[in-house]
């Protein structure tokens, strides 16, 4: 084996002996060098290792760089073999015919590897694909069937978390209104999963999901968490337990404002008038909450101008409380001498102001019933009561998140 350096690039290659005085062409700067001839004083094993400057064995004289992995495959040495019987005499010729078919030989092969197993060129990556080579679910999806899937996923995945919502609102007993936020963050991603490509045009189609599933959401929300909750609050027993209503610090009067309203006006004394034979043990809580909410319920006291004529007019109910018995009747007897009382020592007002935090309650619990006496009026109350004040932050924040999942390359 000669070694040498090429005269041009001083690259260092290596030759078969017998192309001792021969032109070759190096491998790295394709420029022509003449072979020296060996220098007898060097022994080969203390030569220098080289790169072969051949590309599949020692028989082929191509001109590889030492980095470079000769070529080692069985059709280039039969194709080489018979370049070199159909030469004849010529080497050169036979030299030159024979790289000139290892090098198409490896472009070959390069081309190859770049295509499939099933003899297709591979596409190239798209965005969103593992760049790792590993497995990616929408590989096995064709491509017809992405966007149609992708549209399933998403409103699955907003169904889960609607499912999800609906139960932290209902432990809660609250309708939760942040929760809005993560509705269309997983609507963009089940849309995501099976589609690759990310666009303008999917990040519309994340934004309207997650849109119809916010306001499915909050129907959903209205319907069986905000209605059972109005059902449960106007049913409760207030009066049951009164001295801790009086005492709730949420329910006082404002210290700043006058009682003098709720003293005066008929329908707010009289219910007074029976949370104070409660509270001395003279009444049943549990029928005077219910005539209570009876009188508040058929009075005018529930909207603003019917409250405001009531100040004038003193108010008082129109309808009768159904079905009392005689002892029922004694008992508001009872209240209406007590209210005569407060008036002729000047305690009414006093009186009034005490006992508010339970008027309060109640008159909470008749509003409620009478908007649930509507169907329409009740569920538009409950979905109303689904907006929070920062909602709209919730909304725009989970919308802007689901399209720059669905359209932008992040």
């Amino acid at each position: 084996m000669i070694k040498f350096h090429c005269s041009t690039c001083g690259q260092k290659l290596g030759v078969p002996d017998e192309y001792a005085g021969h032109g070759v062409r190096c491998n790295k700067c394709n420029e022509r060098s003449i072979v020296p001839k060996p220098a007898p004083e060097i022994a080969e094993a203390e030569a220098v290792p080289v790169a072969k400057a051949i590309p599949v064995v020692e028989e082929i004289p191509l001109v590889e760089p030492v980095q470079s992995p000769p070529v080692s495959s069985p059709e280039v040495l039969e194709e080489f073999e018979e370049v070199v019987d159909e030469a004849g005499d010529d080497p050169d010729d036979a030299r030159r015919q024979a790289i000139r078919q290892a090098r198409n030989a490896r472009e070959k092969a390069g081309r190859s590897s770049g295509r499939s197993s099933g003899g297709k060129r591979e596409k190239p990556q798209r965005a969103g694909k593992d760049s790792g080579g590993g497995f990616v679910l929408s590989d096995l999806i064709p491509d017809i069937l992405r966007l149609p899937l992708g549209l399933v996923m998403g409103l699955v995945f907003v169904g889960v978390t609607i499912g999800i919502w609906m139960m932290c609102a209902r432990g809660a007993e609250d309708p939760l209104c942040f929760m809005a936020l993560f509705v269309p963050i997983a609507g963009a991603i089940g849309l995501r999963l099976p589609v690759v490509e990310r666009t303008f045009f999917l990040g519309l189609l994340a934004v309207v999901i997650g849109a119809l599933g916010i306001a499915g959401g909050k129907a959903i929300m209205a319907k069986h968490v905000v209605v059972p909750y109005f059902e449960a609050l106007s049913n409760e027993e207030c009066l049951e337990d009164l001295p801790a209503v009086l005492d709730d610090p949420d329910l006082q009067f404002p210290s700043k404002r006058s009682i003098k309203p709720y003293a005066t006006d008929g329908d707010f004394i009289r219910c007074i008038g029976l949370i104070a034979l409660v509270d001395e043990g003279q009444a049943d809580p549990k029928k005077v909450r219910k005539w209570a909410v009876h009188i508040l319920v058929h009075s005018n006291k529930l909207d603003t101008i019917g409250f405001i004529d009531s100040i004038t007019s003193g108010g008082g109910s129109t309808k009768p409380i159904p079905n009392l018995t005689a002892e029922d009747e004694a008992v508001m007897t009872a209240a209406y001498v007590k209210i005569a009382e407060w008036e002729e020592a000047e305690t009414h007002l006093r009186m009034a102001r005490k006992y508010y935090p339970a008027l309060a309650k109640l008159i909470n619990q008749a509003a409620i019933i009478k908007t649930c006496e509507n169907e329409d009026t009740k569920y538009q109350a409950a979905f109303l009561s689904t907006l929070g004040l920062f909602d709209l932050l919730w909304v725009m924040v989970g919308l802007g998140a689901a399209y720059g999942i669905a359209a932008m390359d992040v």
